[in-house]
């Protein structure tokens, strides 16, 4: 299986990340949708392996007032269940292409997609100027 990969056209870099910060700035219910690849059944079968398949999606998604411990604990139990699933990388891969705003994904909460995207991002940038 390979790793995640990151399309940096994708998160606006090749127009200097404009793109992307406008997607991070405003109010966003849900993915980007436009990242989306072309609708073929075969492309979400991995879904249906996933180890959070049946699970309670609360568990995945905080409410508007979840903080402190009770989030992190809920967040912890998220992520055990992550580490245990088969598609764990195309779920992953998913988050990352669509840059899902919410939840956890792939093993990986909104701030750590968030702070990959900051990274990759720059490293990008510095490359381009270097």
């Amino acid at each position: 299986m390979k790793p995640p990969t990151f399309d940096a056209s994708r998160a606006g870099v090749a127009t200097g990340g404009r793109e992307f910060e406008v997607i991070e700035r405003r109010a966003v219910g849900m993915a980007d949708v436009s990242r989306l690849p072309v609708v073929v059944a075969e492309e979400w079968d991995w879904q249906l392996h996933g180890a959070c398949r049946g699970v309670d999606s609360s568990l995945f998604f905080h409410t508007d007032n979840e903080r402190g411990q009770a989030r992190e604990l809920r967040e912890q139990r998220a992520k055990a269940i992550c580490q245990t699933c088969p598609v764990l990388a195309e779920c992953r891969e998913h988050a990352l292409t669509v840059q899902e705003p919410y939840g956890i994904w792939g093993g990986l909460g909104e701030m750590e997609r968030r702070e990959m995207f900051k990274r990759q991002r720059r490293a990008l940038r510095q490359q381009l100027a270097g």
